[in-house]
């Protein structure tokens, strides 16, 4: 060892008088003798020289450079005999670059465990490292021999120059053990991956492979076609003898040195052995692997069966023969694929059907974010995978009923106009909100797509027809064993006590009480029937109890008698159970209770459409335990309705049971259905709403006032009702029902067969009542309104909960189904819209204010006596101007507190249909006059009107706007004076902008008070500390589309707020769910108006575009 050291430090005293330091012969020779003080103990020598050669390599290559052939790894042994033990770690994890895919990366504690006793001490690390060297050599071989991978070799040899072959392989196989390693089957199969993901491996395979598939001579073919052109001088002759001395000294070195240290390093000196060009030092065939190395046999069957040698392949294809447009790109569903195609030819990829993509890009979406989502759509669809939110769990409760639910009907007490309960300080959760909680907990029939390891769900599930149906098992093996029954409780105890939470969640809001409808399709109706809570409570308890006990089959077997109560409720007729039928009842009745639950918080209405599935259901099948139909299954399929359709507007998901071993669906004479209920159950599923009863004492009602309509009933033999459309009228004239009768909700008009009539007879006879259809009278129709009752026939009591669980029900529509004293509360947000008849400027005014501006107009000239009493007596001016109005409501008489309540709701339903109307092409405007309330403006809805697509009703946002003679100026449009004139285009909006979602929950500060006076936004701040980011684009939902956004911040000397201009979003709708669902767990792409009083929001101008003189 002293000879070959002096030898070594000879050689490098040579090349450090004659070379520079970074050149590559000099760093070869220091590295050599580095290794050489390794290994006679003089770590100290060895540590600072090799620390040497590595900063003048990573300084001059990089740390990734292809060409960075000489490894540090033996500096990690060096580092532990100097005691520097955390630094040795690092260097054999890294093999002294920044390699993400280190070992450190890896989770499993029995595998770092192995690796661990692999290099506890120098005897078993030389074991490890042969073991690794031998793999690396027969991987080599694997590759090298591949059928379909020959051919590539070929080309890319033939394609790309050395280093550009160097770095393009060394890249895919760094990528190739990053998948291979969640392949490997045990611990010293993950300990040799992770070995060859070493960056010096992974050169030696490539190296190995190049020698093989390299043209003969290619290297000194190139060399001497170089220097042809070139001049000899001095120290070109130098280097050239000490290139050729080089191999002379590395054979001495290794003559040497001890046989361990030769098959550490051989693979280092292949390339400058003289006879590095002959094909007889190409690393072994198939064959001779096996028959040298047979214990790396099941290394290689791991190799090449798994899905990561099949996308090892695929990227190596692609990068030979490139993707000529995105959609080939898509088609190898490789991540590395898209995105190296996105990053080469971006602008061309965003045409045509990808147009959107560049949405993405000025939102700040990385390319790889975008490719991600591009594939996530291809390959995970319908699903959308999320990471599931922490909740505060709370225990269900029992016997609870909210205050004045529809399970607490009395008659007997006389309701008064104003309600005594203490009205909550803010605004009730958001639909989307709760029912966001809903299904993340519930899923489809309990599963959801919580995790990408499919083997962590609570079942799985079968999309057919388009993704459009969807069928659910818990099922977890073909044979039942113990082991398959015990895995099926426990994904029944899991989904059980997710529809706990979840349960517990809506009670917690004060949404339910402690029970839930569901319709139930019979042969011609629907009967809306009711689950209590308790009964899965106790199947839960039971399912646990069975989990921690000995006796499982006899408590499965109690739990199995809760499930048969509960799925008794669908009709399911068991009076013997078949074998092994137990579990499989209990699995059904959980996927039962969870999907019941979900469609009963969206009143059952319309389709299943959770936020994880980019598809909506309009069927499901719940299987329970079965992987095929054998015993009973429950469907759960849309249907239409008969009356009800007009005010549910869109079909109603009714459950039905399927007997699998005798039929498969259920046969219909209709095609429309009645449904068959109580009115307790219809207002706790269609609420809120009230009964219409008589002054005297008794149980009867006259009608059940639900969905801006009336349940009456029309025929009292058949118990027949009808839903109609209208208002309360004391004209009306009902049949009075006992309150607890069930009532067959249906149309009011039956066919009378026997009626003969021809139908061209007397359609020609009818020609001159002949008028052209598609015409429509005028939008503005005036509703003639008495301003209160009174004192009439009847009396209302409101029961149910205030929450419109309706889909699709827009924020204006639930607030004006509430009863009269609730809308009081509804006036303190700021959904008024203030168009100034002067400039032409729109801005968000609370709704108090509206009515204070419009009270006047809309007083019945017949009753200008009441008004004049409230106006001189109460002071109602100054009343909706400030203060607390339920304070100041309360110092009335009943009669005038039904008169104002009355005028409020008149003059909210009166501009219900302003704003942006049904067809997004118009903005509505009222201009109500004492004498003409029914008329008012139409704006259409673009060039610069386009902003108003941000105030579309939603379910957390309205529009109630009118026209007023108050100057609104802003920095950039200023009074017309006496030019003005009315130019049918509103040019910008005033309104405050607040963070959507999570991140926009009221919070404990509260905004100042809103101002009546003119916009002036030169001293207008944010209500509190939030502001939107500069230049980043935000989106806006809609209920059927996304807005985007941009923000212009003005510059610091500028006194202008914050501008958002408005774009509409070309993103495909099937992407929506997915974007927005990652925009939530990574940054918030996601903003809405200023919901109410406490939320953080900005002042902020909205408008279309400005032109350069505005600009200036």
């Amino acid at each position: 060892m002293t000879k070959t050291i002096e030898l070594l430090e000879q050689v490098v005293t040579i090349r450090e008088n004659i070379l520079a330091e970074d050149h590559p012969d000099r760093l070869a020779s220091q590295y050599a003798l580095a290794v050489a003080y390794q290994a006679n103990g003089q770590v100290t020598k060895a540590v600072e020289l090799v620390e040497q050669v590595i900063a003048m390599m990573e300084n001059k290559l990089g740390k990734d450079h292809a060409d960075r052939l000489f490894t540090p790894p033996p500096l990690a042994g060096a580092y532990q005999t100097n005691e520097q033990v955390k630094t040795a770690v690092g260097r054999f994890e890294t093999g002294g670059d920044e390699d993400s895919d280190s070992l450190s990366d890896l989770a499993e504690a029995s595998s770092l465990q192995s690796l661990s006793l692999l290099v506890s001490d120098s005897s078993s690390a030389s074991i490890a490292d042969k073991y690794t060297s031998q793999a690396t050599e027969h991987l080599a071989a694997v590759l090298s021999e591949d059928p379909a991978l020959t051919s590539m070799y070929d080309a890319a040899t033939t394609k790309f120059s050395r280093g550009k072959f160097f770095e393009i392989h060394n890249q895919l196989l760094k990528e190739f053990f990053k998948d291979l390693r969640s392949e490997t089957q045990n611990s010293v199969q993950l300990a040799t991956v992770c070995g060859l993901c070493n960056q010096d491996r992974r050169h030696a395979i490539t190296l190995l492979i190049q020698k093989k598939y390299e043209p003969p001579n290619v290297n000194k073919q190139r060399t001497m076609s170089i220097r042809r052109g070139q001049k000899p001088n001095r120290r070109q002759l130098l280097n050239d003898y000490l290139r050729e001395r080089t191999p002379v000294l590395w054979n001495e070195l290794l003559t040497t040195l001890d046989e361990g240290l030769k098959q550490i390093y051989g693979l280092i000196d292949e390339e400058a052995s003289p006879n590095s060009s002959d094909d007889s030092n190409i690393g072994p065939s198939d064959q001779d692997n096996r028959e040298k190395y047979p214990y790396l046999e099941p290394f290689g069957i791991l190799i090449t069966k798994g899905h990561a040698f099949a996308r090892f392949k695929t990227s190596f294809g692609y990068l030979l023969q490139p993707p000529t447009n995105l959609s080939e790109a898509l088609k190898s569903r490789e991540l590395r694929v898209v995105q190296r195609f996105l990053t080469k030819n971006f602008e061309s990829a965003a045409t045509s059907d990808f147009t959107w993509l560049r949405e993405l890009d000025e939102a700040g979406y990385s390319v790889r974010e975008i490719a991600e989502l591009l594939l996530e759509d291809i390959s995970d669809s319908p699903w959308i995978h999320f990471t599931p939110q922490v909740h505060t769990k709370s225990p269900v409760r029992i016997n609870f009923h909210v205050p004045g639910c529809a399970h607490q009907i009395n008659l007997n007490t006389k309701p008064s106009v104003l309600h005594s309960e203490q009205f909550p300080s803010c605004s009730p959760p958001l639909y989307s909100d709760v029912r966001r909680l809903v299904e993340e907990l519930c899923g489809i029939g309990g599963v959801a797509p919580f995790s990408r390891d499919v083997s962590t769900w609570h079942g799985s599930v079968t999309f057919e027809e388009q993704s459009s149906v969807s069928v659910i098992t818990y099922a977890t093996d073909s044979a039942v064993t113990r082991q398959s029954r015990n895995d099926l409780l426990v994904r029944i105890s899991n989904v059980l006590a997710n529809f706990l939470y979840a349960t517990s969640a809506v009670q917690h809001t004060g949404l339910c009480c402690d029970s839930f409808t569901f319709l139930l399709r019979k042969q011609n109706c629907l009967e809306l029937r009711r689950v209590e809570f308790c009964h899965a409570l106790t199947m839960s308890s039971i399912i646990n109890l069975a989990l921690q006990d000995n006796d499982t089959e006899t408590v499965v077997q109690q739990c199995a008698q809760k499930a048969e109560y509960i799925l008794r409720e669908l009709g399911m007729p068991i009076s013997n159970m078949t074998p092994n039928a137990d579990l499989h009842y209990c699995a059904l009745a959980a996927q039962f209770l969870c999907s019941a639950f979900l469609s009963y918080v969206q009143a059952h209405v319309g389709s299943i459409d959770p936020f994880f599935l980019d598809k909506p259901q309009r069927k499901m099948v719940l299987l329970g335990s079965q992987l095929v139909p054998e015993d009973f299954a429950i469907n759960a399929e849309l249907v239409e309705l008969t009356c009800l359709a007009e005010m549910t507007q869109q079909p109603v998901l009714a459950f039905y049971l399927v007997a699998t071993s005798r039929e498969w669906g259920l046969e219909s004479g209709t095609s429309r259905y009645d449904v068959l209920t109580n009115a307790e159950n219809c207002l706790d599923t269609w609420g809120p709403g009230y009964f219409v009863y008589d002054k005297a004492p008794s149980s009867n009602i006259y009608a059940v006032a639900i969905g801006s309509g009336f349940v009456f009933l029309v025929d009292s033999k058949t118990s027949r009702f009808h839903w109609a459309k209208g208002q309360l009228s004391e004209s009306a004239s009902w049949t009075p029902f006992e309150m607890h009768t069930i009532m067959r909700i249906g149309t009011g008009v039956s066919i009378n067969e026997k009626c003969c009539l021809d139908e061209y007879i007397y359609r020609k006879s009818s020609f001159s009542a002949l008028e052209p259809l598609g015409t429509h009278e005028n939008l503005w129709e005036t509703q003639e309104r008495q301003a209160g009752l009174q004192g009439g026939q009847y009396l209302i009591g409101t029961y149910s909960q205030t929450w419109q669980k309706v889909p699709g029900t827009t924020l204006k529509q639930r607030a004006l189904q509430q009863p009269n004293w609730r809308l009081i509360h509804f006036l303190e947000q700021s959904w008024g819209l203030q168009v100034s008849f002067c400039t032409s400027v729109a801005r968000r005014v609370s709704l108090r204010e509206l009515v204070t501006d419009l009270l006047p107009v809309f007083v019945n000239p017949l009753e200008q006596g009441t008004w004049a009493k409230l106006v001189n007596g109460h002071k109602i001016i100054q009343a909706f101007t400030q203060g607390n109005l339920f304070d100041w409501l309360r110092t009335l008489s009943p009669l005038l507190q039904r008169y104002v309540l009355t005028l409020v709701r008149t003059i909210l339903e009166q501009l219900q249909h302003t704003g942006l109307d049904r067809g997004k092409t118009a903005l509505v405007i009222a201009w109500p006059q004492e004498g003409d309330i029914g008329r008012g403006l139409k704006i259409p809805c673009k060039a610069e009107t386009y902003w108003a697509q941000v105030i579309a009703d939603a379910e957390d946002c309205a529009t109630f706007a009118y026209v007023t003679s108050r100057c609104l100026e802003t920095n950039h449009i200023r009074c017309q004076g006496n030019l003005r004139a009315w130019q049918n285009a509103s040019k910008m909006l005033v309104t405050e902008m607040s963070p959507s979602g999570f991140e926009g929950q009221s919070l404990t500060t509260t905004n100042a008070a809103i101002t009546t006076a003119p916009v002036n936004t030169t001293t207008a701040t944010p209500t509190t500390q939030w502001e939107l980011e500069d230049q980043k684009t935000y989106y806006i939902k809609k209920l059927d589309s996304l807005l985007r956004v941009k923000v212009e911040r003005p510059c610091s000397a500028s006194n202008d707020v914050t501008h958002l201009v408005v774009a509409v979003s070309s993103i495909p709708q099937g992407l929506w769910k997915r974007l927005l669902l990652r925009g939530e767990e990574k940054s918030n792409h996601r903003i809405r108006e200023r919901q109410a009083i406490g939320d953080r929001a900005e002042l902020v101008i909205v408008r279309t575009s400005l032109t350069r003189a505005q600009r200036s």
